[in-house]
């Protein structure tokens, strides 16, 4: 959906991202018989966490400054005669103040099962880097007409999402706060370049990072998604704009 695209540029809200609070004890559900097939280990963990804890923070920065930047109205086009009276812009931010919501480990409620280099990953090709799998009947039936309570979304994470390839280039998924630091060399390359604008950053070489991909997983949730689904009609996840 061309929505999604937006979470390329994320990085400039990530940018902001001061937090430096301890990681705690939260609730998710780390779930597997073995390690390394569905269980993830200490060391997974402790990753994870820290990137949730990091979009969770990118998640409401961009719901408060989600039209502040130039990216939404040049990759969503709101003002398309598409979109009118259907108030793309309200539900954006719903969308990610749910992703918000469901990053929070003491959120209670719609809560996710996490894997680390399951069968789901099995199921899908080496280059895989995390998915999401949630019950249908959660995706197209409200609470009031489920027989029985489906099955918590599960969000494994594969090998990739773990493994940095050499220095961490922007084609690698490398953790959030090493492609920030990368940011900022970029930066400063970009300042002391005559040629370019001083504040002027190829997004390639700072692309792709750990907190990224989990913040387009929750958005694949049938929670997080929700919003987006009920501005646009069903023709929209198809039609060309």
């Amino acid at each position: 959906m061309i929505f999604l695209s937006v979470f390329q540029h994320l990085t400039f809200f990530l940018v902001v991202w001061q937090a430096q609070a301890q990681i705690t004890s939260r609730g998710f559900k780390f779930t597997g018989r073995v390690r390394g097939r569905g269980g993830c280990s200490a060391e997974d963990v402790a990753v994870i966490l820290k990137e949730l804890e990091i979009a969770k923070e990118a998640a409401e920065a961009a719901a408060r400054h989600l039209t502040n930047y130039p990216y939404y109205d040049a990759f969503q086009s709101p003002n398309h005669p598409y979109f009118q009276g259907k108030n793309l812009t309200q539900a954006a931010r719903t969308m990610y103040r749910r992703i918000a919501r469901i990053a929070d480990g003491f959120h209670v409620d719609d809560k996710f099962r996490i894997e680390c280099r399951s069968e789901v990953c099995v199921m899908s090709d080496d280059d895989t880097i995390a998915a999401t799998v949630e019950s249908a009947m959660r995706v197209v039936l409200p609470p009031s007409l489920w027989l029985k309570r489906p099955d918590d979304a599960v969000i494994a994470f594969c090998e990739p999402f773990f493994k940095t390839k050499g220095l961490g280039s922007g084609a690698d998924i490398v953790s959030t706060e090493l492609r920030l630091q990368q940011f900022r060399e970029e930066l400063d390359k970009a300042k002391k370049n005559p040629d370019v604008r001083p504040d002027s950053v190829n997004m390639r070489n700072v692309g792709n990072m750990r907190s990224q991909i989990v913040l387009h997983e929750l958005a694949h949730t049938a929670y997080a998604s929700k919003p987006i689904a009920e501005a646009l009609n069903p023709t929209a996840w198809v039609k060309d704009l």
